[in-house]
């Protein structure tokens, strides 16, 4: 009978090692899914981008961006970025955040409105593992915005006029978006006096929220487990990387955008953070519009409502 209990204790204890080992690995799978980036790819398509970039738009424009890097403070990574003085100078200056899987050149469009239509400074990041950052995993903006921050402070020193503190915006799309709602939480306890206003276009509520959407719902003991993974293996959760809970800490004005038919980061999700803010903010759901397609789509009424709101609180 002893003999029994002990086999079918080994057998129960080998059946659990293997199953936690089986869903260790499923749970890695996912992560690497979701969050590993093909950095050599990315790096090889950059220049070719680049250059598309500036034959399809102003040259003239384009030839006046420069490249600079920093080392992150979080990863110790090198995070590189591009910026751009205004045709005049001024203390205006918006740092702009691009989408998942992108990088610093898919926001040129939307920088080249600020830079020549409002004269701002603009500086455009690579996330971390994305364009020519380094990075292996990708973060979805949540340890992004304490190099964010870092990019902020560096913009206010470059773009300094006359030893006074830069006029800052600071927008971005998507998992950009995202991103300028997790920095809008850290404003004060930063001391990030020169952030006049933020602009999110189509950012998630949190990402555990995001990525349940994009699996329809299902599969939540396994999205349970890889956000535990996550947070062991990477120093951070899908639960905890809120953009609700860190609109909540924000005081400084912003503008939320949101396309009415988006069904890759949902449309009810804009309710919910424009809603947890307490501060002074705007909310604009243009209808019809897809994921992150009102700068396109409804151009003219886009430049015309941010530009309304931003000089708002900028100086004339």
């Amino acid at each position: 009978m002893k003999d029994i209990t002990k086999y079918c204790m080994t057998r129960a204890l080998t059946l659990l090692c293997a199953l936690m080992l089986l869903t260790g690995c499923v749970t890695d799978q996912v992560l690497n899914y979701a969050l590993k980036r093909d950095a050599e790819k990315e790096v090889k398509s950059y220049a070719t981008a680049f250059a598309k970039q500036s034959h399809r738009r102003d040259s003239l424009w384009m030839s006046a961006f420069r490249d600079t890097v920093i080392i992150s403070e979080m990863s110790k990574a090198k995070l590189h970025a591009i910026y751009r003085f205004a045709d005049q100078p001024t203390r205006k200056t918006c740092l702009l955040l691009h989408g998942y899987k992108g990088n610093s050149l898919t926001m040129l469009d939307i920088a080249k409105f600020y830079s020549k239509e409002l004269g701002c400074n603009v500086i455009l990041p690579d996330f971390y593992a994305h364009g020519l950052s380094e990075g292996k995993m990708r973060q979805m903006g949540w340890l992004d915005r304490w190099d964010m921050i870092q990019w902020i402070r560096l913009a206010n020193h470059l773009f300094s006029l006359n030893g006074k503190d830069t006029e800052m915006i600071v927008t971005g799309v998507s998992m950009g978006g995202a991103t300028t709602m997790m920095i809008s939480g850290e404003v004060d306890s930063q001391h990030l006096t020169y952030i006049k206003c933020f602009v999110e276009d189509c950012g998630y509520t949190n990402v555990y929220d995001q990525f349940s959407h994009i699996a329809k719902g299902k599969y939540g003991w396994l999205l349970n487990k890889t956000d535990r993974r996550c947070k062991k293996k990477y120093g951070w959760g899908f639960k905890e990387a809120s953009a609700v809970e860190q609109v909540k800490k924000c005081n400084i004005p912003m503008l939320f955008i949101h396309g009415g038919a988006d069904t890759f980061v949902p449309t009810p999700m804009v309710n919910e953070v424009y809603e947890s803010m307490l501060g002074e903010k705007e909310l604009w759901v243009p209808e019809g519009v897809g994921h992150a397609a009102a700068f396109t789509t409804r151009n003219a009424e886009y430049k015309k409502r941010v530009k309304n709101f931003v000089e708002k609180y900028l100086s004339k």
